[in-house]
């Protein structure tokens, strides 16, 4: 068994937190998830699994050739992690503040927010934060804002903007200060 300050200060060094926003199946829809995940090299499954045990027998573990990792995505589950990480104390700020803001995503997503255009855009917003150096897999906030509510410069041009000057993307797409 893992102590909750191994595990606590092991996720904090090597968790990490995501929001994807993608599409839905069939649908044209956007769904959003939040994903904790962790990885290792391959030999080091079993450590992914006493992982998932510590944090309340959640999430899945894959393997592949030379690594492993434990992906947490169902909404009961990442639930069980926010409240894990919340009991405990970061040593890292910029890890404590990556957290912070993953988890209003997932209050949001909890509150059945993203379902509306505005807590769509909300999430969106705050992911632009989240993910600020990971651009490969990542719609930005105007990106988000083009399928859920266009903005009069996209309806205008028929493309995003290189920077768009409409009242909110200013505020969130380059705005730092999200809550």
């Amino acid at each position: 068994m893992l102590s909750k300050d191994w595990l606590l200060g092991y996720l904090e060094g090597q968790g990490s937190f995501s929001v994807v926003i993608k599409k839905s199946g069939h649908s044209r829809r956007l769904q959003v998830v939040a994903d904790f995940s962790v990885k290792v090299p391959s030999s080091e499954t079993k450590l992914l699994e006493m992982i998932s045990k510590g944090l309340g027998n959640v999430g899945k573990v894959y393997c592949k050739d030379t690594s492993a990792v434990l992906k947490i995505t169902k909404l009961e589950d990442v639930l069980k992690v926010v409240t894990f990480f919340s009991s405990g104390k970061f040593a890292s700020s910029s890890q404590a503040e990556t957290f912070s803001i993953w988890a209003k995503c997932v209050d949001l997503i909890q509150k059945g927010e993203h379902l509306t255009p505005q807590g769509m855009l909300k999430i969106a917003a705050l992911r632009n934060l989240l993910h600020d150096q990971k651009k490969w897999n990542k719609r930005s906030f105007c990106e988000v804002r083009v399928e859920v509510d266009p903005c009069e410069p996209y309806k205008k041009l028929g493309k995003i903007p290189e920077r768009c000057d409409c009242k909110s993307c200013k505020e969130v797409c380059y705005a730092r200060d999200i809550s």
